[in-house]
């Protein structure tokens, strides 16, 4: 078995590896944020028993304050 502990990685495999991470970080965002658009226009926090979608991201999804200010506002 492989170990991937970044400690163990040669500084080139490191370095790949981080902008890989950062490259889906990217794409997760953007897909929730899609998503979110539309939970939002279906209001279905309402349906959770969420007042906004704030709310929900806060309190359901455990996004921070920051976070999901910015991902309900592009949203």
């Amino acid at each position: 078995m492989q170990n991937h502990l970044p400690s163990h990685l040669p500084d080139d495999e490191l370095t790949l590896e981080v902008e890989r991470l950062a490259r889906c970080a990217r794409e997760a965002t953007a897909g929730l944020v899609a998503h979110l658009a539309e939970f939002d226009a279906r209001r279905l926090y309402r349906g959770a028993g969420y007042p906004s979608l704030f709310a929900y991201c806060t309190q359901r999804l455990r996004v921070s304050e920051y976070g999901a200010y910015n991902r309900t506002e592009a949203a």
